[in-house]
């Protein structure tokens, strides 16, 4: 039934997109194109479609339109479950870091580490002063520790401009999913 899917295509050139990447669209279409011309031989198909009278043909025409649509929206649907699960994990992940006793424990330790660098740092400086012969390493550790530092601070807080604006878009973005959602949900059911 393959040898049908270029009729079906020249009735409906949008099936082309997803027939090279869905086998079922093509076996669909081919089908279809069968059914309606009575045979699976594509010259004698070819005879019948250019034989048929106008609405007959747009009628194979609007059905054949409807797979590549409903392969598109099944295609949308994927992006929107996608997305929604990105978002759910984003949010997950947020909501752990409240919660789990090992995220707290994590930021704990990894801050006490640090402060205990900047306060052998400062008792270094304090009691012996700072070293002459080795002021760029010296220095080198204290860009490190405070480095290190500002990325524990950005990793398990972030920083509260972009993270609010980043919370706010994902909630935006999470609001269109369900109303998409709840379109594609609403034509499918109208659609049967």
């Amino acid at each position: 039934m393959g040898a049908l899917i270029p009729l079906a295509l020249t009735l409906a050139p949008q099936l082309a997109k997803w027939v090279g990447l869905d086998a079922d669209v093509g076996e669909k279409a081919a089908s279809l194109v069968a059914a309606v011309t009575g045979t699976e031989d594509p010259e004698d198909a070819k005879k019948v479609l250019d034989g048929m009278d106008g609405p007959t043909r747009a009628d194979l025409q609007i059905k054949l339109a409807q797979i590549a649509a409903d392969r598109e929206q099944a295609e949308r649907a994927a992006q929107v479950a996608e997305f929604q699960a990105m978002v759910d994990d984003a949010k997950s992940a947020r909501q752990m870091g409240a919660t789990v006793p090992m995220v707290a424990i994590a930021q704990i330790t990894g801050f006490a580490v640090v402060l205990a660098g900047f306060v052998s740092l400062v008792a270094i400086l304090a009691f012996r002063g700072a070293p002459t012969d080795q002021t760029g390493i010296f220095f080198t550790l204290v860009g490190i520790l405070g480095a290190t530092l500002a990325t524990m601070v950005g990793f398990f807080y972030g920083n509260s401009t972009s993270a609010h604006a980043a919370n706010q878009r994902m909630d935006k973005l999470a609001a269109q999913v369900t109303d998409t959602k709840t379109t594609l949900t609403v034509s499918a059911g109208a659609r049967q």
